[in-house]
């Protein structure tokens, strides 16, 4: 089997978010997806280091609201992941 490169494992991962999502018009996800991972590698790319001390809170939410959008779909172990990060204590 071939590896995958950066570009198309990013826009496999954001595809399978986006499906995840019932509201999400099919016919757009192949686009959008690769759109997602060009912008995450140009990002990853700028060589910019970003510090998080003023916007470590913006990122929480934005992670919050991403996981009750798409949580439901991730496997356990990324479950558990962000609930570690955000500090959600579930009892399991």
């Amino acid at each position: 089997m071939e590896e995958l490169t950066k570009r198309e494992l990013f826009a496999a991962m954001a595809m399978q978010g986006l499906l995840a999502n019932p509201f999400t018009e099919t016919d757009l996800v192949g686009e959008e997806a690769v759109k997602q991972a060009d912008r995450l590698i140009a990002e990853l790319s700028s060589g910019s280091q970003h510090n998080l001390g003023n916007s470590e809170l913006e990122l929480k939410e934005v992670l919050r609201r991403v996981y009750d959008i798409y949580g439901y779909a991730w496997p356990d172990q990324d479950k558990r992941m962000i609930r570690q990060i955000l500090g959600i204590k579930v009892n399991e």
